[in-house]
């Protein structure tokens, strides 16, 4: 048997000549092509059961260098937010100096710190001596507050987190560092 003739044995009777055989190739492969789709797309999640939040909410915790503490609820878009963002976001006066190279630096919030670019970010840290600054916390369910150890660009907030800037006025005797009450929390900031 040719090879012809056994190709020709696999192909359904009408299909005879090139012609038809393209008409039947063409055919063939528009059901297998939907049936391959749907297993990709099945395979790689394309009908998830469960959607991704498209919104959340994160706390904001601002101590001024008096002890007193203000609070803000922001909504915002995503999964996920920057501590950066967040804190821009939230409706209080930020000024920063985002071209430092150890990354953006917070020089005032609420008109409190520095007067930035007209001084410098960290203005109350020249020379030897105290230095006063905006700190960076966020809360831990297992610690309590916690001192940033990266920037707030780098952080990333979900859904019922809670960061907190406080004021550092170390040119005041005591070294403690007035963390926000207890009683502030994510619940009764965003409620």
């Amino acid at each position: 048997m040719s090879d012809a003739m056994e190709s020709d044995a696999v192909l359904p009777k009408h299909v005879r000549g090139r012609r038809e055989l393209r008409v039947w190739i063409a055919r063939a492969a528009v059901p297998a092509g939907a049936i391959l789709l749907s297993v990709v797309l099945a395979a790689c999640g394309g009908a998830s059961t469960s959607p991704s939040p498209t919104s959340g909410r994160a706390g904001l915790i601002v101590g001024s260098g008096d002890g007193s503490f203000s609070a803000t609820c922001v909504s915002f878009e995503g999964a996920e937010i920057s501590g950066e963002a967040l804190l821009r976001q939230s409706g209080i006066a930020v000024t920063a100096d985002a071209g430092n190279a150890l990354g953006t630096l917070v020089c005032s919030i609420a008109e409190v710190g520095c007067a930035f670019p007209d001084e410098a970010c960290l203005c109350r840290c020249r020379g030897g001596g105290a230095c006063s600054y905006w700190a960076y916390f966020h809360w831990s369910d297992e610690g309590g507050w916690v001192y940033a150890v990266q920037g707030a660009r780098l952080r990333l907030l979900h859904d019922g987190d809670l960061d907190a800037w406080i004021w550092l006025d170390r040119s005041l005797p005591s070294d403690e560092i007035a963390l926000p009450p207890p009683d502030l929390t994510f619940e009764s900031v965003c409620g």
